[in-house]
């Protein structure tokens, strides 16, 4: 599994930049044909399966466990009745979904959009199920799991242990112990040739276990599938969201941005992308040319822009020999591999964040004016 997370995390690099270049070209081409012009489905186009693109990627990565997950604290209830929104449209209007809410249940820690993404794919896998039916019911179900349950279901557990069971049930066509045993496995599916990628449970199974939990399944052939979901739980407090403004962010600034990218592609059209906005912007195609910018002395920094693998001088390279140099200038790493491969970094240093590829150019542009604002 190691050689294969290896293996992922370097297609995922290289996939992710390529995305990034084609969807920083796609935002520049619809700033310039906006609604109404001839060319804007098809760019609207490109830009959502450029998205899909990204949505695979991603799929592996969390597969292999080199995704970062963001874990926070969740209120059962309301964060179902929230994913609840979007998962009824995707079943469709013949299937019935059904919420059954669990008495109180403490709260868990999980990544709030990846738990959305394991509901998401278990549902659009029963509705799959039941398409012969026309029709029937999915029920999610929430339990505080018991001793029974972790002696049912085979799940080991540690004293200060506890979980909540997120029971996802369908009335489909049930599957196979030999099917059962497959599921898990990347790749493997049960639709016809290009009606499925086999990575949705996959991705499930990932999901779960990187979040510290358990995944449990019970199918008859017939009758229908149950999934069981084990999320752990936490005595923590769930933390108020912060009021955000509907008004439509003003994105130009000003400040003094050092850009390092090796690739060429995309180093000169991100930093136009910037200048636009109002910044200044120095390039470096790498990190010993941003060394030598900083050693020269002709500029002073409010921000430094740096993907983290390149040749020779690395990102984490660069801040480490230019540190003093930087000054109080703060730092947003990006790159095409998941954020895990280096997070202890980001803990150990001050005024370093990360922004993941592949990313547009309005998200570039958010993140500098949350850094810097207008600095001078």
């Amino acid at each position: 599994m190691q050689a294969i997370g290896m293996l992922v995390a370097n297609i995922a690099h290289d996939f992710n930049n390529l995305l990034t270049v084609i969807g920083g070209h796609t935002y520049e081409l619809l700033v310039r044909h906006p609604v109404g012009d001839p060319s804007y489905k098809d760019l609207q186009q490109i830009k959502q399966n450029v998205a899909r693109a990204a949505g695979q990627v991603n799929k592996l990565l969390i597969f292999s466990f080199q995704k970062t997950l963001r874990k926070q604290v969740l209120a059962v209830s309301e964060t179902l009745s929230d994913a609840s929104l979007m998962l009824q449209p995707a079943v469709g209007e013949r299937i019935q979904l059904d919420i059954v809410h669990g008495r109180s249940l403490p709260n868990i820690l999980v990544d709030k959009e990846q738990l959305e993404t394991v509901l998401m794919n278990l549902c659009v896998n029963a509705r799959d199920a039941m398409k012969d039916k026309q029709g029937g019911t999915i029920t999610i179900r929430t339990l505080r799991a018991g001793t029974e349950d972790y002696e049912t279901d085979g799940v080991e557990v540690l004293d200060d242990e506890e979980f909540v069971i997120f029971e996802i049930i369908d009335e489909g066509t049930g599957m196979s112990p030999e099917t059962q045993e497959k599921i898990f496995e990347p790749f493997f599916t049960t639709k016809g040739q290009g009606k499925g990628t086999g990575l949705g449970l996959a991705t499930v199974y990932g999901i779960v276990k990187h979040s510290g939990g358990h995944l449990r399944v019970q199918s008859t052939l017939g009758e229908g599938t149950r999934f069981r979901i084990y999320i752990p739980t936490t005595d923590r407090e769930v933390e108020q969201a912060k009021l955000i403004s509907d008004k439509p962010a003003d994105l130009s600034g000003q400040g003094r941005i050092l850009f390092v990218e090796d690739e060429d592609a995309l180093r000169p059209l991100a930093a136009n992308s910037l200048r636009k906005r109002g910044y200044k912007v120095v390039e470096a195609v790498d990190g010993e040319d941003a060394l030598a910018v900083l050693e020269s002395g002709e500029h002073i920094f409010d921000l430094m822009i740096s993907d983290v693998v390149m040749p020779g001088l690395d990102g984490p390279g660069l801040l480490e020999q230019g540190r003093e140099l930087l000054g109080d200038a703060r730092i947003v790493f990006i790159s095409g591999y998941a954020e895990e491969e280096f997070s202890e970094l980001l803990e150990r240093e001050p005024g370093v964040s990360f922004l993941p590829k592949p990313f547009d150019f309005k998200q570039l542009a958010e993140k500098v004016k949350s850094e810097i604002g207008d600095a001078r």
